[in-house]
């Protein structure tokens, strides 16, 4: 008859702590080991549509999104944006406008450009420039607004007087103008991705595109 050798301490210990090890192990790892049985499927398929539901929000609000701030740099093409953000943008503005005179061959008795303070636009600056030709004719001033007109950045005619320079012996002409350009700040210019990109709203937030318009 065998006989079975009477375990000794150290073997004991060993097994206590080889059980404790298994019991630590599936305590840790059991949960997911979960066969899949129906109500875990069901639950699941529950979790992933509602995921799906949620990214078709997320998809809806960057197209909407999307297509607004398309829709708005598209009716953008009026306002300027910076080119030399280290000078006055009334500076930036009149050196531009010495550009549209020297292509249009035309001589200005004087020329000046200053900022008109708009309290309800945080958006948009209005820059208004102010001319004065004299001793000029119709062909000159037609060159003038031609080129204007052509120019690639937008200048509004918000006042216009000409005059004979002799009613006598109408040869010449004196004109009275102003013009301005409509200036997007940096904030605007971010918003409608001129300058840097901007970010989509996410589900939850307030993001919104705003932009007031300037008054004419």
């Amino acid at each position: 008859m065998s006989h079975f050798a009477k375990p000794k301490p150290k073997q004991l210990l060993l097994w206590g702590a080889l059980v404790i090890v298994t019991f630590l192990v599936l305590k840790r790892y059991l949960p997911m080991m979960q066969l899949p049985t129906k109500g875990r499927i069901q639950q699941l398929e529950q979790t992933l549509r509602s995921k799906q539901s949620d990214l078709a929000v997320q998809q809806k609000m960057n197209d909407d999104w999307r297509n607004n701030l398309n829709l708005i740099q598209k009716n953008s093409s009026m306002f300027w944006t910076r080119k030399k953000p280290n000078i006055p943008p009334e500076q930036e503005v009149s050196e531009e406008f010495k550009d549209i005179l020297r292509i249009a061959s035309v001589n200005l008795r004087r020329q000046t450009a200053k900022i008109i303070k708009n309290q309800n636009s945080q958006y948009v600056q209005e820059i208004e420039i102010e001319i004065q030709m004299a001793e000029s004719t119709m062909k000159e001033f037609a060159r003038l607004l031609r080129e204007v007109a052509a120019h690639r950045r937008k200048l509004v005619w918000t006042y216009c007087k000409i005059d004979a320079e002799n009613p006598n012996a109408p040869t010449t002409i004196k004109v009275t103008g102003r013009l301005k350009a409509y200036l997007l700040t940096e904030d605007a210019s971010r918003i409608l991705d001129f300058d840097a990109p901007a970010s989509a709203p996410t589900a939850g937030s307030s993001n919104t595109i705003s932009r007031k318009g300037a008054s004419k």
